[in-house]
C-alpha cells in the first residue's frame, strides 16, 4: 500500500465524504504485515473534533460476530451443546407457536434461522434496564415467521438470546465475558461495551442525512437488551486488532505484548464455514458471519448500523487481507460500499460480477404488501416494470425515520431482483412460497416478510 495507493484511497474517501455528507471516517486496513489507517472528517457537526486512530464508533452488529465467538469458546470447554434446545440452557424459553419452542437450537441463534422475528425488540424494545434476561422472557410476544432452521431471516434477536445463553452458562453478565474473555487478550483495551465508559473518551456522534440536511441522531446510547447483537463500541486500530485475529490462529496479544489463546483454531475456521444459504444481503451463513463470493474469491464481513452510524468489516484470507470502515452518518453505508468495492478492485483485481436481467413471465403475481417490523414494503407495476415502495415504520425512542423513494427493480433471477435507485443501491429481494403458513413471502434486507394483501 504505497503513496500513490493511498493518496487515491484519500481522495476517494473525501470525495464521497461531501456527496454523501458523511461528517466523519476512519478506514483501517491489514495486507500481510502491513497495516494501513486513514482518519477523515469530524466526530460531530455539533461540536466537531477531529476523528483519530482513538476515535470510538459503535460497531452495531459486528458485535455477533463477538457474540459467537464466546459460545465458541463454551463448546470448546464442554459446557454448551451447538445442537441442543435453547430451553436446555434457558428453561423459561417459549415461542409464540409454543410447539415449536423446544425445536429452537443454540445452532439456530448464530445462523439467523430461529424462525421468530429477528428485529421485534427494535421496533418494541425491552430491557433497558435488565438487559437480556428481560427479552427471553417476553418471547411470547414476538410473531413466528417459520419453522426453526427452514430459512435464513437476519435476527438481532437472535444473537440477543444467544449472549444470555452465554451469561446463564458462564454464570457472568456479558458485559464481563466479553472485556474478560475477548478485549483483554486481544489488547482492545479502548473498546467498550459500556455506554457510560464511551462518553469518557473521543467518540463519533451519529448523523441522519434527511435530503440536504444532517442532523445529530438522537439517543446516543444503546439499550442494555442490545448489548450482545450490536453493543461493541470500538475504534478502528482495535478493529484491525480484531481483523488479525480472525486471520490468525485463535491466539491474541494483550495490551502487554503477552500471547493467549482465544479460541482454538478448528474453532475460529468453523465459525466462517457455510451452514445455511442466506440470499439477499450474503451467499451464505456461518455462525455469525456473513459469506460471499467475489470475482471467484471468498469473503467473510460483517458490519453494522445504529442510529446514524454504520461500519463496514471484511477479511479474505485467501489475500491475508482485511478492511474496516467506520462513519457517522446514515448515508455512511453508500460510502462503504463505494471504498470496498473500490479497494478490492484497486489491491486485487476482484469485481462483483455484473447480474444478467432476466425477464420474468408475469410480474403481477409478485404485486401486493409485505409486512415486517422495520419497514412495510409494497411492491407494484409500473408499464410492465416492477417497483418497491418501502414504508419504514416509528421505533420508540428514535426519531421520524427516513423514507427512501420508490424504486424500479431490475430481474436477475426469476424471483431474484435488485433496486435500480441510487438510494437503495445493492439492496436486492428474493420472492418464495412456501415458508411456514404463508402463501408468498418477501426476503428483504435478509428479512423474511409476508405478504399480507395483494
Amino acid at each position: 500500500m504505497d503513496d500513490e495507493f493511498r493518496s487515491e484511497l484519500r481522495g476517494r474517501v473525501e470525495a464521497a465524504m461531501r456527496r454523501l455528507h458523511v461528517p466523519g471516517v476512519a478506514v483501517g486496513m491489514l495486507d500481510g504485515d502491513d497495516e494501513l489507517i486513514e482518519v477523515f472528517g469530524v466526530t460531530s457537526i455539533s461540536n466537531p473534533t477531529a476523528v483519530d486512530e482513538r476515535t470510538l464508533f459503535q460497531v452495531g452488529s459486528t458485535t455477533k460476530t463477538f457474540t459467537a465467538t464466546l459460545l465458541m469458546q463454551e463448546v470448546e470447554a464442554g459446557t454448551l451443546d451447538l445442537e441442543a434446545p435453547v430451553q436446555r440452557y434457558l428453561p423459561e424459553f417459549r415461542l409464540q407457536r409454543d410447539e415449536w419452542s423446544g425445536s429452537v437450537l443454540v445452532r439456530h441463534l448464530l445462523t439467523h434461522s430461529g424462525g421468530f422475528d429477528g428485529d421485534w425488540f427494535l421496533r418494541f424494545p425491552r430491557g433497558d434496564e435488565e438487559g437480556l434476561s428481560a427479552v427471553v422472557e417476553a418471547m411470547g410476544e414476538v410473531p413466528v415467521r417459520s419453522q426453526p432452521g427452514e430459512a435464513f431471516s437476519y435476527s438481532n434477536l437472535g444473537f440477543a438470546i444467544a449472549g444470555r445463553v452465554a451469561e446463564v452458562v458462564t454464570g457472568s453478565s456479558y458485559e464481563d465475558l466479553i472485556e474478560r474473555r475477548i478485549f483483554a487478550p486481544l489488547g482492545m483495551s479502548n473498546s467498550t461495551v459500556r455506554t457510560r465508559e464511551a462518553l469518557s473518551r473521543r467518540y463519533a456522534t451519529g448523523h441522519l442525512v434527511r435530503g440536504e440536511r444532517t442532523e445529530i441522531a438522537h439517543p446516543w446510547h444503546l439499550v442494555r437488551s442490545a448489548v450482545a447483537h450490536g453493543g461493541v463500541i470500538s475504534d478502528v486500530r482495535e478493529q484491525l486488532r480484531w481483523a488479525r485475529f480472525q486471520l490468525g490462529d485463535g491466539i491474541g496479544v494483550d495490551a502487554t505484548g503477552v500471547r493467549r489463546r482465544v479460541l482454538g483454531e478448528q474453532s475460529l475456521r468453523a465459525m466462517r464455514q457455510s451452514q445455511l444459504r442466506a440470499g439477499t444481503i450474503c451467499d451464505a451463513v456461518g455462525y455469525a458471519w456473513l459469506l460471499e463470493e467475489i470475482d471467484g474469491v471468498p469473503t467473510i464481513r460483517h458490519g453494522g448500523e445504529t442510529n446514524g452510524q454504520m461500519s463496514a468489516f471484511r477479511f479474505i484470507p485467501q489475500h491475508d487481507f482485511a478492511i474496516t470502515v467506520l462513519t457517522n452518518s446514515s448515508s455512511g453505508v453508500a460510502l462503504q460500499e463505494e471504498i470496498v468495492d473500490w479497494v478490492l478492485d484497486r489491491r486485487f483485481g476482484m469485481r462483483r460480477s455484473l447480474l444478467a436481467v432476466t425477464e420474468p413471465s408475469d410480474v403481477t403475481s409478485f404485486t401486493g404488501r409485505y409486512e415486517g417490523t422495520l419497514r412495510d414494503a409494497t411492491l407494484l407495476t409500473q408499464d410492465g416494470v416492477l417497483w418497491i415502495d418501502l414504508e419504514p415504520h416509528q421505533r420508540e425512542g428514535r426519531p421520524a425515520p427516513i423514507k427512501p423513494m420508490p424504486s424500479p427493480v431490475r430481474f436477475t433471477a426469476p424471483r431474484q431482483f435488485e433496486a435500480v435507485d441510487e438510494s437503495l443501491a445493492g439492496m436486492r429481494g428474493e420472492l418464495f412460497d412456501g415458508v411456514g403458513d404463508v402463501a408468498m413471502w418477501l426476503r428483504w434486507d435478509g428479512r423474511l416478510m409476508p405478504r399480507v394483501s395483494e
